[in-house]
């Protein structure tokens, strides 16, 4: 089967799919992200996905925070994933699963399957924000990730946000975006103003 495999690795689910070479989705695998067991705990259950659908190739892996392209390392993370900074997700995930992998954030990695076999398809430049756990950007340009000077080119998640200046973001801040525009920011926002404890996708669906 030419099928490429790739792992979505996000702050409370994880998923795995097969895709084939014109973006068709073959078949997928999902399973909650044990974020609070650590990052250990999490790559095993990435590779448990990945063991379950199989495949052959290299693996590719769109993952929450800042992450160094070069070397799938993750440059930074806010506590949706305690003890995610620093780890070694392109590495570690090559030697659970016996295959090379390759890493990127998860929102460039959006981003650019849009722009090859989705809503922007056929648009070399594409904006793409994604409303999850948290908050992400990510950003194409000329039909390539653009990374920015460090990897955060395209994220908005940290602008400043005037509705969320009693709200507290992912990093641990206040008055970010992020604090009331991602799931668990509309979730709190909601509850601060009605008194209702209901997640970010009923507040969606109200």
């Amino acid at each position: 089967m030419n099928a490429t495999l790739g792992i979505d690795i996000g702050g409370t689910k994880t998923l795995a799919a097969l895709v084939g070479p014109d973006g068709a989705v073959l078949d997928q695998a999902r399973a909650d992200t044990p974020a609070a067991r650590g990052p250990d705990a999490v790559l095993r259950t990435a590779a448990d996905l990945a063991r379950r659908l199989g495949g052959t190739g290299p693996v590719g892996v769109g993952a929450a925070g800042v992450i160094d392209p070069a070397t799938g390392v993750v440059r930074y993370a806010t506590d949706s994933l305690p003890g995610w900074a620093g780890t070694p997700v392109a590495e570690a995930l090559a030697r659970r699963i016996g295959r090379p992998v390759v890493v990127d954030n998860d929102v460039n990695a959006a981003a650019l399957g849009e722009s090859w076999a989705g809503a922007a398809r056929g648009h070399a430049h594409v904006l793409l924000v994604a409303v999850g756990t948290g908050l992400g950007g990510g950003l194409v340009r000329g039909g390539a990730v653009d990374h920015g000077a460090r990897g955060g080119a395209g994220e908005m998640a940290h602008l400043p946000a005037p509705d969320a200046d009693k709200l507290t973001c992912g990093c641990g801040r206040t008055g970010h975006l992020e604090g009331v525009a991602s799931g668990t920011g509309l979730a709190r926002a909601y509850r601060l103003r009605t008194g209702a404890d209901v997640t970010g996708r009923e507040v969606a669906a109200r």
